[in-house]
């Protein structure tokens, strides 16, 4: 009995997984999910013939669009009119209308010119829509169609609604909505009629205005069907509406095509209800959604392509194979390898299946019930092992999710015998910041307003340093100090010092730009994160890279992974120093020679001895990511200038030729902090030599502060 259970079990276990599957929503969402999964393994072979569009282009109404002739929507209907003049000039096989005309212009005469225009192409389509509300218990259907005056020249008017799945994203399409073609199909039966343009469909009935076809021979005229996407939105080549009006495109490029005109924008909001966007199977991988005109232009090219999409035609079979799959595993079932090698071959085998019979015979094969019952059949394989490694790597995660990213996190964990108690010294850089005036600050603000304040600011640095693999030693008060290199070591820590300063520069503004009052404010919380009221900050930023100790310092009850040395105080250093020249983020040379400097923009300062050092040091002003703007670049160079002749200018007194060198750069950029204190040292000199008479001077600024 014991025996006849241990096999019972498994084989009941997937029957229950699919009477689950037949009558839970959740699971059929993951068929969607792998549908989606297969279009996107289909359609990743660009050189397959399911990716060709060889029969239809869109002329989009875009944002370029928009900007090159500065007209709000509704566009006058004359202008559409040129359109179709152009476009059937060119030899267009049907002009497709995805635009709604239900409405008189405001001058009628413009309806009059654009009705002649479609009378005279032939070949015109106009689109209808059909809403449904539902109201206390019955369904009110009206339908929006175009205006009787040009409804009565086109060649065809199509319905453009959609056929959402479950999860709301467009998979299938139909021939006829409400006893309507559709705009696709009236688009093919335009085009096959006006041009009769050589496709692989085998029939056209023109008496019913449905496309047959051979392959599938099944699909009625309401029936729907799989929509073939070509891929991922944009791949139906499209052209900007304003360059077709101006004769900036090839005509050839409309001949003998179905030339669709719809929105690609965003800016749709400003003109319809909303952007034409709807979700389909690629928006799961790409996050993007596809605009109607696309769909519509993919769904003209399913029935060029005669419908080459289909589902498994013989369920029952389908689930049989299902639990022959599941049931194999079932004599491997006391040895955890073979149970874990063959539930890992036979996923596989499943998942490769339905790909290919996808892929090169168009056929759907949803296989998630069938992964769902091997999979959770054989669950248990590792489960010891798992359990055995459970404790020691939780405590690592606890340790250091709190202040380094996930991936970095991922990579302690796989290399965990590498983390022990002690130190050793590396190369790294090293990240310090803090907020200006923050005593002043928190007097002025309740306890809770300035938690609150403090928590955004925390929230947006701390996202940013984890984004380019910083890890953040500790929070101190109101400053931050940031590890580049370790625990996880990377050869251009030094870079990502300089990219994770200048991003918090950057998110430090968005954040002001809450409290801004006029744009002259905002103007200076964008550029230089200067204070402009109570509720907004500025930040100062020293870095520096060398040799230091790393490692998790402590006891063996409690420990942190920290640094420390020389060079990690000198860092802390620098950030007060961004004070004295009144720039946001200062860097030393060290870390400087370690850039890239065709990707930053420094801007050497001075030769400075900190306090407590015994060794003068080169600091820079990190200006920018480079390309950088021209004033920037220009200012730099000048400063550069300035600063060689501030530091001759002791030998012969030429102390106004600096402060006449520092003014130009105040020409470029005339807030230039830097500039201004270089001016009044200078000054100062002509009074107060550095130096007494006769002695060389090293031109090194003393720190009496830290």
């Amino acid at each position: 009995m014991k025996r006849l259970k241990t096999i019972i079990i498994p084989l009941s276990f997937p029957v229950i997984i699919f009477i689950f599957w037949a009558n839970s929503s959740f699971m059929e969402l993951a068929d969607f999910a792998w549908r989606d999964v297969l279009y996107i393994l289909r359609s990743s072979t660009t050189t397959s013939p399911q990716n060709s569009v060889n029969d239809v282009i869109i002329v989009a109404i875009d944002e370029p669009s928009f900007k090159q002739m500065k007209l709000r929507w509704p566009w006058s209907r004359t202008l559409h009119a040129s359109l179709v003049e152009k476009l059937s000039s060119a030899g267009a096989a049907a002009i497709v209308f995805d635009i709604l005309f239900p409405e008189k212009s405001s001058d009628e005469s413009e309806d009059a010119i654009f009705a002649e225009a479609i009378k005279k192409a032939g070949n015109v389509v106009l689109a209808a829509n059909l809403t449904i509300t539902w109201r206390q218990g019955y369904e009110t259907y009206f339908i929006e169609e175009p205006l009787p005056l040009l409804a009565s020249v086109a060649a065809s008017v199509g319905m453009v609604n959609f056929y959402p799945d479950g999860d709301g994203s467009i998979r299938m399409a139909s021939n006829l909505v409400d006893t309507r073609p559709s705009i696709a199909l009236a688009a093919v039966t335009t085009a096959l009629k006006q041009k009769n343009i050589k496709t692989e469909i085998s029939t056209l009935n023109l008496t019913n205005s449905s496309v047959s076809s051979n392959y599938l021979n099944d699909i009625n005229e309401g029936e729907r069907f799989f929509i073939d996407y070509a891929g991922k939105a944009g791949t139906v080549q499209a052209v900007s509406y304003y360059q077709v009006i101006n004769n900036m495109v090839d005509p050839s490029l409309f001949k003998d095509k179905v030339v669709f005109v719809g929105f690609i924008a965003d800016s749709a909001v400003e003109v319809e209800s909303g952007a034409d966007a709807y979700p389909y199977p690629f928006m799961r991988f790409t996050k993007k959604m596809i605009f109607g005109v696309e769909i519509q232009s993919n769904v003209v090219r399913t029935m060029f392509r005669d419908y080459p999409i289909r589902e498994f035609p013989i369920p029952e079979v389908k689930w049989v194979l299902f639990y022959i799959l599941t049931s194999i595993l079932i004599p491997v079932r006391k040895n955890p390898f073979y149970l874990s090698l063959s539930t890992i071959i036979i996923l596989i085998l499943t998942f490769t299946s339905s790909i290919l019979i996808f892929k090169y015979k168009g056929i759907i094969l949803d296989v998630m019930p069938a992964v769902a019952g091997i999979a959770l059949n054989g669950i248990f394989i590792g489960l010891k092992e798992f359990i055995q490694s459970y404790k020691e790597k939780s405590v690592l995660r606890k340790a250091f999710d709190s202040y380094v990213s996930p991936d970095v996190v991922a990579s302690i964990i796989a290399n965990h015998e590498n983390l022990k108690l002690g130190g050793e010294k590396k190369r790294l850089s090293v990240l310090f910041s803090d907020i200006r005036g923050f005593t002043t600050l928190s007097e002025k603000l309740t306890p809770e307003e300035l938690v609150s304040l403090l928590n955004d600011y925390f929230t947006r640095m701390t996202d940013t340093i984890f984004r380019h693999n910083g890890t953040l030693d500790k929070y101190i008060g109101d400053s931050i100090m940031v590890i580049f290199g370790a625990p996880v070591w990377s050869d251009n820590h030094a870079e990502n010092s300089c990219y994770t300063a200048l991003e918090m520069k950057e998110r430090l503004a968005e954040m002001n730009q809450k409290n801004y009052t006029s744009d002259q404010e905002k103007n200076l919380v964008l550029n230089q994160g200067r204070a402009i009221n109570n509720t907004t900050i500025a930040i100062g930023i020293g870095i520096n890279t060398g040799e230091m100790i790393v490692g998790n310092m402590g006891s063996l009850r409690r420990f942190d992974y920290t640094v420390m040395g020389d060079e990690v105080n000198l860092a802390s250093r620098l950030e007060g120093v961004t004070k004295v020249y009144g720039v946001q983020i200062i860097i030393s040379e060290e870390t400087k020679n370690d850039l890239n400097l065709d990707k930053f923009l420094c801007r050497e300062l001075d030769l400075i001895r900190v306090k407590g050092k015994h060794n003068a040091i080169k600091i820079y002003e990190l200006v920018s990511i480079r390309p950088a703007s021209e004033s920037d670049e220009k200012c730099a160079s000048l400063f550069l200038d300035a600063l060689e002749t501030y530091r001759e200018a002791y030998k012969e007194g030429r102390w106004d030729d600096a402060i006449a060198f520092f003014q130009k750069v105040l020409e470029y950029k005339h807030d230039d902090a830097p500039s201004d204190l270089f001016i009044e040292r200078c000054k100062m000199f002509k009074k107060i030599p550095p130096v007494e008479t006769g002695q060389e001077w090293d031109g090194v600024w003393v720190m009496s502060s830290k």
